[in-house]
């Protein structure tokens, strides 16, 4: 399980914290005794239908065929292990996803947080692609209560999932306002009024000049007081929102004994773009330095760092310019590779970026802006309902 038992709860055998009124020891019970295992199966012989057929990435796709009708918790035999999910109606699973019904004492929706609770990793029983067989499973040796507690548990943590898919609702519909938004004003679909001058379409690599970068790995870096912030490719394409305020996020420093000799810092208005990825969707990904708060930061590795040598546009605008549709398919026809693909600095002098008057790129960014702080409140407010959640289930079982 993720968490050791305390003594009070080994000699009790009960949960830190309960609903009032439920008082009884928690039974333990290997996972056998209250469920049966099925296996997923190929699907390709069907035919298209209602079914959704899962696999351990999600639904793939439909047929006229059930493997199973009603509650089921779904666990990955091979591949994605750690990432049970609940469903209730007809599916069918393929042969990486293993599929739990007749149940005996548990409902399906209180395992699937005792699934949750489990480092399923930690079963992993191959060398490489991580996987599980029924007998490893069935083998776990889990703590229940009643059946009236379970419902208790099982009801609440359930309205905080429910409120959890609302909120990425939420911040799905923000995202893709500013999506459209942004790649319309970029396309010169909408435009503010009062602003009638053409927009100056410039080079890349006549706009912006290019310093070098370093090639520091994650073994370099640290998340600890150090002299130097590095920002690593790794965390544009994940983690790091495309506006950097360094008042509030977050970057790796380096460790005294990897500090490079020679570094340009980056400035407020600087965009560093990573110059490679598994998907061309995400191969020359933009983010712009807004503010630095005084903190050296140095531009890293798979990146390519970039600034306005015409001092042709305002801090907070480029990071949105270069984010556009209208920038980045021109940069993914250009990239290269096969598995890996990669752009270089070159490749700037093939793409074109138009930029208005300074004042109606302040109505842009204010409007961008705006939004991206409300899809940052958001997010906030998300975490919260997880950090919630993970708080009750470390607290509410055993």
């Amino acid at each position: 399980m993720t968490e050791k038992k305390t003594n009070k709860q080994l000699k009790a055998n009960v949960p830190n914290l309960r609903f009032p009124g439920f008082e009884s020891k928690w039974t333990e019970t290997a996972v056998e005794d209250i469920l049966k295992i099925g296996s997923g199966k190929d699907y390709k012989h069907l035919k298209t239908g209602p079914v959704p057929v899962f696999g351990t990435g999600g639904q793939m796709t439909s047929v006229n065929d059930y493997l199973h009708d009603g509650e089921t918790v779904c666990i990955g035999r091979k591949g994605t292990i750690n990432k049970p999910f609940y469903y209730n109606g007809k599916l069918w699973t393929v042969d990486t996803l293993f599929y739990t019904h007749s149940f005996n004492n548990i409902y399906p929706k209180f395992l699937l947080y005792i699934f949750q609770r489990i480092n399923w990793l930690q079963h992993n029983e191959a060398s490489g692609v991580p996987s599980l067989s029924k007998s490893t499973i069935e083998q776990i040796v889990i703590s229940i209560p009643s059946l009236d507690e379970q419902s208790k548990i099982a009801t609440l943590l359930s309205l905080i999932d429910d409120r959890i898919t609302t909120q990425n609702k939420i911040i799905e519909r923000l995202e893709t306002l500013i999506t459209g938004l942004r790649d319309s004003i970029f396309n010169h679909k909408i435009r503010f009024r009062g602003f009638n001058q053409p927009w100056e379409k410039f080079r890349g690599s006549d706009l912006l000049i290019f310093f070098p970068t370093n090639s520091l790995s994650w073994e370099n870096l640290e998340y600890a007081s150090g002299t130097i912030l590095n920002l690593h490719y790794g965390l544009i394409h994940q983690g790091l929102p495309q506006q950097i305020n360094l008042t509030e996020n977050k970057l790796p420093s380096i460790k005294n004994e990897c500090l490079p000799v020679n570094y340009e810092l980056c400035k407020e208005g600087d965009v560093v773009f990573a110059d490679a990825s598994e998907d061309t969707n995400d191969v020359g990904k933009v983010i712009e330095f807004i503010d630095c708060n005084e903190k050296l930061v140095v531009s890293g590795l798979h990146t390519i760092h970039g600034r306005d040598k015409l001092n042709r546009s305002i801090v907070g605008f480029k990071g949105y310019a270069f984010a556009a549709k209208s920038f980045r398919n021109q940069m993914r026809s250009l990239a290269q590779g096969t598995k890996v693909y990669s752009i270089s600095i070159k490749n700037f002098h093939d793409c074109f970026i138009s930029i208005p008057e300074k004042e109606e790129q302040q109505k842009i960014i204010k409007i961008l802006t705006n939004i991206s702080h409300q899809i940052a409140d958001e997010k906030k407010i998300l975490k919260a309902f997880k950090v919630q959640k993970q708080f009750l289930i470390q607290k509410m079982f055993i």
